[in-house]
């Protein structure tokens, strides 16, 4: 993993109703003009066991480099039940969507890009985030907004026949929190959605740990319930799972997540952005 020089800044995000050790760095645009810009929350992912570094970091770079403001969600993982991390995320959402304006971010144009499990949990604020009754014990102010855009790289989204059986555990447990698989089943949520968010998604065909059917499941409910939603989709042919950007920047060190082809989403994502965003952020 190659570190961009970037220089960031650690947010105190205090929207939660309980404690909780979470953590926002925020990375200011390093290209493009003044004025506000847009937001891209970056969610690595990591089984919801840890949280992978290679997703979150190297990705601010790159589309910090192409102007946009951006900032990476450490959240919590391990013995921690849902839905604490999805509050955590809801709170960042929160914090830049009412106070952004004070780091010159725009809070109408706030966009969040996650990885696997972090994937799992950018899509679970889709699915949420309107359910009134949901937030009252998590957050101290617990009127949320829609995002303007969702971003999901080879994303855990079953709980059944093809779910990545070590995030849902970890995720679940025991159901000792009150929540069960049906609940981080987000294909079955969706019929519960009154709206979505235009959504980019991306995968590859042979990922032999989040299988692609999570993908497939998610977008075959979205042309259910959303038919004309906005939607962009990428299946790659190949590509083994974790590729972050899929270049020396986000690789381990042993070029096994390394695609020249497979790197080509980001260049989709940013032009998928770019049409999304009024004012150019170039």
């Amino acid at each position: 993993m190659i570190r961009p020089n970037l220089e960031g800044r650690s947010l105190l995000v205090d929207g939660l109703a309980g404690k909780s050790a979470f953590t926002v760095d925020f990375y200011a645009a390093t290209g493009g003009g003044g004025g506000s810009k847009p937001l891209l929350l970056v969610v690595p992912g990591g089984g919801y066991s840890h949280v992978a570094e290679r997703e979150g970091l190297p990705v601010a770079g790159h589309f910090a480099a192409l102007g946009l403001h951006t900032a990476v969600l450490t959240y919590s993982v391990g013995e921690v039940r849902f839905p604490a991390a999805l509050a955590e995320l809801a709170a960042t959402i929160q914090y830049f969507q009412t106070r952004g304006q004070a780091l010159g971010v725009d809070p109408e144009r706030v966009y969040v890009l996650g990885f696997s499990a972090g994937g799992h949990l950018a899509l679970s604020y889709a699915v949420y985030w309107s359910r009134a009754g949901f937030w009252p014990k998590l957050l101290k102010q617990p009127g949320l907004k829609p995002i303007q855009g969702l971003l999901l790289c080879y994303p855990v989204v079953t709980a059944g026949e093809f779910a990545h059986q070590g995030s849902i555990r970890n995720l679940v447990g025991d159901g000792e929190a009150g929540f069960t698989r049906e609940d981080v089943s987000l294909e079955k949520q969706i019929a519960r959605c009154p709206d979505f968010p235009p959504l980019f998604l991306w995968h590859t065909w042979d990922d032999r740990s989040v299988p692609v059917e999570n993908s497939l499941l998610l977008l075959q409910e979205l042309r259910r319930k959303f038919p004309e939603n906005a939607v962009e989709a990428h299946l790659f042919e190949s590509g083994p799972h974790g590729l972050g950007l899929a270049t020396t920047e986000s690789d381990p060190g042993d070029g096994s997540r390394i695609s020249s082809r497979v790197a080509l989403w980001t260049t989709a994502a940013d032009a998928w952005l770019r049409e999304r965003i009024t004012a150019k952020y170039v």
